[in-house]
């Protein structure tokens, strides 16, 4: 954990070390030596913020964090960030969603998948910006990408 301590913190402020002790991480393992790490921190009451860092194995390439595509024109906390992310098998993909307010009626909805050489791709994103007071399932925001 040590060794990447200084990626995590230069991305977002949070305790990570704390949240590594409690949590831990996940590991990807893409087969010859690549290897994706997944690190957790709690932000705020409503959002977990998750990192990944793709390092190879027997390799002289430093550990490097993993960046994310999004879509033109939309907000980007960071490149790095997915919120709330999970590991979906039915679409074998990373699930993420970010609640912009307490409420959940308004937010973004993300769909990446992993690349045979450990990147990650972006498959979908969905985004409601105007906080109304009425949910609605992240899985129903409006597409922006892929464009229909």
């Amino acid at each position: 954990m040590n060794q990447y301590l200084h990626l995590l913190d230069e991305i977002y402020p949070c305790d990570w070390h704390d949240a590594h002790t409690r949590s831990g991480y996940n590991l990807y393992d893409f087969g010859n030596g690549i290897e994706v790490l997944e690190f957790s921190c709690t932000v705020g009451m409503n959002n977990l913020a998750n990192l990944y860092i793709r390092r190879t194995q027997n390799s002289n390439q430093p550990a490097k964090l993993v960046s994310l595509d999004h879509p033109e024109d939309q907000p980007v906390t960071s490149r790095y960030i997915l919120f709330n992310s999970f590991w979906d098998h039915n679409r074998s993909a990373l699930t993420s969603f970010t609640v912009d307010r307490g409420l959940s009626d308004c937010g973004s909805f993300e769909i990446h998948r992993f690349t045979p050489k450990g990147y990650l791709e972006l498959v979908e994103y969905r985004t409601k910006r105007q906080c109304d007071g009425k949910f609605r399932e992240p899985t129903d925001y409006p597409l922006i990408y892929p464009p229909r």
